[in-house]
């Protein structure tokens, strides 16, 4: 019984300690700065199915018509003409880092590009970039994140953006790995477990 005691307290203390760092997102500009475990080129459609799916309104666009033909990767990337409505993407599993290229971006507004990105509890956090304003898709947007995410939202600035659709290409992202914090309430409670056992016997 009293090793029953002195578990609880401890257990309560390593998990207010897991849980006391901020949650928080860093802003990535070139994909160098993450690890790609997950790549979406479009080329091959949507994916309906795997580690990422987007929004049902998504529709495949074509790099001359949406991207000034310039995109990092073939000729297709992806874009949502909802004009008020982000785009969002799903993870089957948690993600640590996101980022894509995005374009779409003529008529010289000017306007900003946001991903917010969300965990199992909500928002936790946001970065944004301007707009190079030369209609290509050949800027980076990313973020890591100390949260582990379900998924995030890409926006266009409105009512800056005016009618602009978001388009994107080359999306990747990074699996998340647990937190050092997880693994070690795991295994203090795998041990918990064990000396109870081995009480009992």
């Amino acid at each position: 019984m009293s090793s029953i005691r002195f578990a609880a307290p401890l257990l309560a203390a390593l998990s207010m300690a897991a849980g006391a760092a901020q949650a928080g997102v860093q802003l990535l500009t070139d994909p160098s700065q993450m690890t790609t475990d997950v790549l979406v080129d479009f080329e091959s459609g949507i994916p309906t199915t795997g580690p990422v799916t987007f929004s049902p309104a998504a529709q495949i666009g074509l790099a001359g018509s949406w991207a000034d033909n310039v995109t990092p990767s073939g000729s297709n990337g992806l874009t949502i003409a909802l004009e008020s409505s982000p785009l969002v993407a799903t993870f089957s599993q948690p993600m640590q880092a996101v980022g894509f290229y995005f374009g779409n971006d003529d008529f010289g507004l000017a306007f900003d590009v946001t991903m917010s990105a969300y965990d199992a509890h909500g928002l936790v956090g946001s970065v944004s970039l301007p707009v190079n304003r030369n209609d290509r898709a050949d800027q980076f947007i990313g973020l890591i994140s100390d949260t582990a995410l379900s998924y995030v939202e890409i926006s266009y600035q409105r009512p800056q953006a005016q009618s602009l659709s978001v388009y994107i290409d080359d999306f990747r992202a990074t699996t998340a790995v647990p937190e050092p914090g997880s693994l070690l309430l795991a295994g203090f409670g795998l041990a918990t477990l064990a000396l109870l056992k081995r009480r009992r016997a």
